[in-house]
């Protein structure tokens, strides 16, 4: 193609076939009517106003947008890092008050701990979900090696 010359390739995306009725199910998240307002020295901010969507069951969903419009105060929402001030997120049916052990979440920065070492960051998850110190460390150990690290 020629500089300047705009090309005649279309836009085409993939359609799933319609679901029978006893392959419909719920969403696997349900996002309705959100909108999160945070406390500022100058009053209430809204982060987030009045946000619905869905997402299915085994789809892959991008949200798209400018920076500080909102995108990961909308994603810890749904992981149940922060509190909706008004709305509701559902997750397979659920509502999200809190975070879950079965949701994970991958921050834009690294979140560890640093005055722990590797093994003991990856370990701590599973403390926290009640895991024995030996059982938690054996978890670490299985992850460490599986990603190729080496003490």
């Amino acid at each position: 193609m020629q500089p300047g010359q705009r090309s005649s390739a279309k836009l085409s995306l993939a359609v799933s076939p319609p679901a029978t009725a006893s392959e419909r199910r719920e969403p696997a998240i349900q996002v309705s009517n959100l909108s999160i307002v945070f406390n500022a020295n100058r009053g209430q901010l809204i982060a987030v106003d009045r946000v619905s969507f869905d997402v299915p069951h085994g789809e892959f969903v991008c949200i798209v947008g400018p920076s500080g419009c909102g995108k990961s105060t909308v994603l810890n929402t749904i992981a149940g890092l922060e509190v909706p001030f008004e709305g509701e997120i559902l997750a397979e049916g659920l509502p999200v008050h809190h975070p879950r052990p079965d949701v994970g979440m991958v921050f834009q920065q690294p979140h560890l701990f640093p005055w722990k070492s590797v093994r003991r960051n990856i370990a701590h998850g599973p403390r926290m979900l009640g895991k024995s110190a030996q059982k938690a460390n054996a978890i670490a150990d299985d992850l460490i090696a599986m990603v190729g690290l080496k003490r």
